[in-house]
């Protein structure tokens, strides 16, 4: 394990001799001298182990770590909320009844056409909402939606292609709509 001098705290740094202090700013633990190992080596061990360079928010995942997952960048955190949304139907959310998708009242919708116009809408709305919230441009390339036919019900995929602050095109599938 590599140990770099300066980065350590001043009061680790203070009971260093000057000799290691001064000869190489960057040292392999197991080359200093047994003491000096030691006292880093119990620093090292007694701060945290985990650090995220930028968190945006977190997913229900448990990680390696006991923890939540996080989301590290924008563009994820835009799916995760489009694909939460998308999945929470009208007053299944506890504090605001109100809130919620209503995809899956629209694709049973028998006219194709008012079905195109009203999931278009559906997804235009969350999107721009956001957009918005955001503050990054969300562009919607295209809506797809199609119907697998398994023999006592019809479950529809629908799938969404986006692309978040001019990055290449994503594309979002939404399942198990019935």
């Amino acid at each position: 394990m590599k140990v770099i001098i300066k980065n350590l705290p001043l009061s680790i740094q203070k009971q260093l001799p000057m000799s290691i202090r001064t000869y190489k700013t960057e040292y392999d633990l197991d080359e200093l001298p047994p003491k000096e190992k030691e006292l880093i080596r119990q620093y090292i061990e007694s701060i945290k182990s985990i650090f995220y360079s930028s968190v945006y928010d977190i997913s229900p995942n448990i990680s390696k770590f006991a923890d939540f997952e996080t989301i590290p960048t924008i563009k994820e955190l835009v799916l995760e909320y489009l694909k939460n949304y998308l999945y929470t139907l009208p007053g299944e959310y506890p504090f605001d009844p109100s809130f919620g998708c209503e995809l899956k009242r629209h694709l049973q919708t028998k006219d194709t056409e008012l079905r195109k116009t009203l999931v278009h809408n559906e997804i235009m709305n969350i999107v721009n909402i956001l957009s918005a919230d955001l503050g990054v441009a969300i562009t919607v390339n295209g809506i797809s939606i199609s119907p697998t036919d398994n023999s006592s019900n019809v479950e529809y995929n629908c799938s969404i292609s986006l692309t978040i602050e001019s990055e290449s095109a994503i594309t979002i599938g939404v399942t198990g709509f019935q």
